[in-house]
């Protein structure tokens, strides 16, 4: 991949259970495909050392949610694309509790063209009414609350 379109800290959000598709664990990363994609479009690795441990839970106990659970979570974000146009998104660990983007990938029944204002988004179509989005966006972060103070006047 040679063409860097992202990188930074974000909250990673993926809607569905069931969108990803485990390939291999090696060397502290994970290697996923996204479900329904034959072309093997979008990639993630995943090298977040908690989800590393509950992808050894889930080969254990072929639970898949504690994983599932783990991966909507802040990370550190480098989002890849080649002239092909696949792309390669790796997620690392992260202090940032709470980012500024927000990274998305859902399965989608909305039409791609209502889509709201991104940084970066990719729709995929899987059928006629459902796609695979991915895209990036600023989060909304709630600013604090201010109290407004009066300044004493001045004398002249």
């Amino acid at each position: 991949m040679n063409n860097l379109i992202f990188s930074g800290n974000a909250m990673v959000r993926v809607e569905g259970d069931d969108i990803m598709q485990f390939l291999t664990l090696s060397q502290g990363q994970m290697k996923f495909h996204l479900k329904g994609l034959d072309n093997r479009i979008i990639t993630l690795l995943d090298n977040r050392t908690v989800n590393l441990w509950a992808v050894k839970r889930l080969f254990l106990s072929r639970q898949s949610t504690q994983y599932y659970h783990n991966i909507n979570a802040p990370a550190q974000v480098s989002v890849h694309s080649n002239p092909e146009g696949d792309i390669r998104v790796e997620l690392r660990d992260t202090f940032d509790a709470n980012p500024l983007y927000k990274l998305m990938i859902s399965i989608s029944n909305q039409n791609p063209t209502s889509i709201r204002s991104y940084l970066f988004y990719r729709v995929i179509p899987l059928t006629d009414k459902q796609h695979i989005l991915l895209a990036l966006s600023q989060r909304m972060i709630p600013l604090p609350k201010l109290t407004p103070s009066i300044a004493s006047p001045i004398a002249c």
